[in-house]
């Protein structure tokens, strides 16, 4: 019974002395700052988010549910705390005050890595060292403020003993401003308002919007009229980029008028680059390339080129200064001899990302950039000959091209002569398209580190096929259709927003236009492939999975490489992924247009990321545990289509070549699009 009572007394002791800690507080809303950028890791090798905390007060003391990354740095009147990107909580601790706690997503803090939020903490007067004062104002409604701090209605206020600034302000009522000092022997204050009348206030300026503070006080946002006590007060004006004005002002009979003109607080920078070129600024796309103004900052300026290296700079903006910066995406480059007989013969090139070159006759096109180019020969009384070919970095090549004239009666086929039906053609490579030889690979998780979908691995035989080097872009996709469903428009990059059924649509329609056999017939709400068509079609998921691994060969992505690389394969390079294939890096968040990274051994852009892939086969998670092994084309049924490939916004594991997922047939998504293949 003895053990029981102490027990009780220090527990209510330790009670009651908790109960007389003094309290901390976040003053004012956390501010994300945008010119700091973290570089400390975590144990993990993750790039680490920061808190600094801004205070009068010393010696504080931290943690966090998931612990506190390395030391705190301390400084005078700042702590700079780092974090895991995923924490949620953050605690502070201070002798004689309770401990803070602080859950960010409730005071609108969201870490992210390489980040940094800003937050104020101030802490109460410790109660043991306030007395108990009465101030008793008449009329009793009046606003108290201490310290310029509302008190609240009171009448008794705990302060601590010393002078005050006291003021007691109401509506058409003189304000009360005056210092005060409490001791043991004075804790008792009286005062009575004098009525009055308020003064008109009328306040504009250029730039209009901007917010008004009253001693502190907002009162509202330009242009602006009221009423107001008269007085002597401190006026701010302010607007987000723009230099704050603030001065004293009085208020008095028979109005007060202000008009003000705020400074922008910018500076400017050029930027000289190639006109073809994407410029991002903190990841943001800009349209401008001349004096783009911005506020001070550490701005990360980013020049994105197809086929050529990403450039990034870090600058420091400065108010009032201009900064001019030279950047210059180098494109790899190659060059193509051309020798044509008739001599005189028209010569074209045509790139894959838009690049157009002619000449007439021999030509030898130096330097031109890397990439899939389309070579076009023709001359009048001749038949026009075309080729495609990859030209890669530092390479020569030769081409001779010798036109034929058309033979007597060309234009008549062997069907019409005859009367019989012409038999389907033998399917070429048409426009962007390689030849995919056939062979015999084994399918599936050949890593053994992906999911349920991708075992057992298994062998499979595919026979020869022309696929499209890149995904189907807005600019065929429009040609065909005559409208662009995508979200992120952009002629070169790959058309989105389209369902499975949209784009055997487009294939179908396409064939029509070529006048080639469509290899698609729509039976009720059922699709019928004809695999023997000449015309366009989707990839079979073992066609797909055999041309990203250029012929089945064991790699990890559809570029060729193990590892994956945001410079090489837009996907989100900022994922929360523990896999060991891939370099952290970034996350474009959209699209990219096609051939903008280096193709795979087979000419092939994109097999990984940028967006995910239609393909022909329903699908099915345990289908490779009784597919078959010649040609396979998936379920006869199911609910879902295929797709594979990943997209921008998926992290590492889902770009992966072997990786499988589904999607309803009718889905439409800004992450999926679709490439062309024809049966050989």
């Amino acid at each position: 019974m003895k053990k029981l009572t102490i027990l009780v007394f220090l527990l209510g002791l330790s009670i009651h002395l908790y109960a007389q800690l003094a309290k901390m507080s976040i003053v004012g809303k956390p501010e994300k700052s945008e010119s700091e950028i973290i570089g400390r890791r975590d144990v993990n090798g993750r790039f680490c988010a920061a808190i600094k905390v801004l205070s009068d007060m010393e010696g504080f003391t931290y943690d966090a549910y998931n612990g506190v990354v390395g030391d705190v740095e301390h400084q005078a009147g700042m702590d700079i705390v780092y974090l895991q990107p995923d924490e949620r909580v953050l605690q502070i601790f201070h002798t004689g005050y309770e401990p803070l706690k602080i859950i960010l997503s409730e005071v609108g803090i969201r870490l992210k890595p390489k980040e940094m939020w800003v937050i104020r903490i101030k802490g109460a007067p410790k109660k043991a060292d306030m007395l108990p004062v009465s101030i008793v104002v008449k009329p009793q409604d009046a606003s108290v403020f201490i310290d310029g701090k509302d008190a609240g209605k009171g009448p008794t206020y705990n302060l601590t003993p010393g002078k005050h600034q006291l003021r007691i302000t109401k509506a058409h009522y003189k304000s009360v401003a005056r210092e005060i000092t409490v001791d043991e022997k004075h804790v008792l204050f009286n005062f009575t308002l004098e009525e009055q009348e308020d003064i008109p206030v009328q306040i504009e300026g250029e730039p209009s919007g901007a917010t008004v503070y009253i001693d502190g006080l907002e009162f509202g946002t330009t242009p602006l009229a009221g009423f107001y006590p008269p007085g002597q007060y401190t006026l701010r004006i302010e607007k987000k980029g723009y230099l704050p004005l603030e001065e004293k002002i009085r208020i008095a009979e028979p109005a007060f008028r202000k008009n003000y003109r705020l400074q922008e607080n910018v500076g400017f920078l050029t930027i000289n680059t190639d006109p073809k070129a994407k410029v991002y600024i903190n990841d943001k796309l800009v349209t401008g390339r001349k004096r783009i103004k911005l506020p001070p900052m550490i701005a990360r300026v980013k020049v994105v080129l197809p086929k050529a290296d990403v450039l990034e700079k870090q600058v420091a903006i400065k108010k009032d200064e201009t900064l001019t910066l030279d950047m210059y995406p180098k494109v790899p480059t190659g060059t193509v001899r051309v020798a044509v007989v008739p001599f005189d013969a028209k010569v074209e090139l045509k790139g894959d990302a838009g690049e157009y070159f002619s000449a007439t006759g021999l030509k030898v096109f130096k330097n031109i950039p890397i990439g899939r180019y389309q070579l076009i020969v023709s001359r009048n009384g001749y038949q026009q000959a075309s080729e495609t070919f990859t030209l890669t970095q530092g390479q020569k090549l030769s081409k001779t091209i010798k036109l034929k004239k058309p033979s007597p009666g060309a234009s008549k086929t062997a069907a019409a002569v005859s009367g019989a039906k012409k038999a389907p053609a033998k399917a070429e490579p048409a426009g962007d398209m390689v030849l995919i030889h056939g062979g015999t690979f084994q399918m599936g998780d050949v890593f053994n580190e992906g999911f349920a979908a991708e075992k057992p691995v298994h062998s499979v035989t595919v026979n020869d096929f022309y696929m499209g080097v890149h995904e189907v872009t807005q600019k065929e996709w429009t040609a065909i259709m005559g409208f662009n469903p995508s979200k992120y428009k952009d002629p070169n990059s790959p058309v989105e927003w389209i369902s499975w059924f949209d784009a055997v649509e487009f294939c179908n329609l396409k064939s029509k236009k070529e006048g080639l056999t469509p290899c698609y017939t729509f039976s009720g709400p059922d699709v019928i492939c004809n695999f023997d068509a000449n015309g366009y079609r989707l990839p079979t998921e073992a066609e797909w999975e055999y041309a990203a691994r250029e012929g089945g060969r064991r790699v990890r992505f559809g570029n060729g490489q193990d590892v994956a690389d945001p410079a090489q394969i837009n996907f989100n390079g900022n994922a929360n992924s523990t896999a060991k294939y891939f370099k952290p890096g970034d996350y474009r968040r959209m699209p990219w247009p096609v051939g903008s990274f280096k193709p795979n051994a087979l000419g092939l852009y994109d097999m990984s990321g940028n967006v995910w892939e239609w393909c022909w086969d329903w699908y099915s998670d345990n289908y490779y545990q009784k597919g078959e092994s010649d040609n396979p084309r998936g379920p006869k049924t199911g609910n879902f289509k295929a797709i594979r490939g990943g997209s921008f916004s998926d992290g590492p594991e889902d770009i992966r070549c072997t990786n499988r997922i589904y999607s309803k047939p009718s889905l439409k998504s800004n992450g999926i699009g679709f490439r062309l293949v024809r049966t050989r």
